[in-house]
């Protein structure tokens, strides 16, 4: 029964309006490829459209489909959903026990956010700015740019290595280091992986709101 259950969310989140919504927001990522061509192009001079900026935006396409359909989805939406239902079935849970449950971590309740609330606009918030950060990261190898422009606003809960950031304006690579460190002792919510290779990409953390931009100084 449970494997019939799996199956029928895939079935279900393939046909639904779901589906064509991830479908219609892949598109953004050629939009995005074609800001950051015109931009360097206007800002520097920089041919970016001579890069292999089709790869980058097939990689980060192939992640928006596996974290919002595929397997991701399976591992962080199917799998609770069964893992409940085996709970309860273990436990002689109520049927109306097992709903409850359900519906909370679907639906949310009590200021908490339902799955796809919570879960789904992280995802895209955070694939657009990692895409628009691969763009960034390839174009400041290629052309051997030598600094980050971090912009964007502040706002209350902006984390205190954003803050230092956008304060200095311009890191420089040769203290891109020791500002990660710092951050990664001193701030909050930092990826994991963040090192001064990926910082274009990862910037301040989960769903960061700013952007790094590679430029020269």
């Amino acid at each position: 029964a449970l494997n019939l259950i799996e199956q029928g969310i895939r079935d279900y989140v393939h046909k639904s309006p779901y589906r064509s919504a991830v479908t219609e927001f892949l598109t953004s990522f050629d939009t995005i490829k074609k800001a950051n061509v015109e931009y360097f192009r206007a800002a520097s001079g920089f041919d970016a459209a001579k890069l292999n900026l089709n790869l980058l935006q097939e990689q980060a396409m192939d992640a928006v489909n596996y974290n919002l359909v595929d397997n991701g989805l399976d591992a962080r939406f199917t799998q609770p959903i069964k893992d409940i239902l085996r709970g309860g079935a273990a436990s002689g849970q109520s049927v109306v026990e097992a709903e409850r449950l359900l519906d909370e971590f679907i639906m949310g309740s009590k200021g908490e956010l339902g799955f796809f609330e919570r879960y789904v606009p992280q995802i895209a918030h955070d694939s657009i700015g990692q895409y628009d950060g691969m763009i960034q990261t390839q174009v400041k190898i290629e052309f051997g740019l030598n600094a980050w422009s971090y912009e964007g606003s502040l706002i209350k809960t902006s984390r205190p290595q954003c803050i230092r950031w956008v304060g200095k304006g311009i890191i420089k690579e040769k203290n891109l280091e020791s500002e990660i460190a710092w951050a990664f002792t001193n701030g909050s919510g930092m990826i994991p992986s963040t090192d001064a290779a990926t910082f274009g990409v990862n910037r301040g953390g989960f769903r960061c709101r700013h952007r790094a931009t590679a430029i020269k100084v």
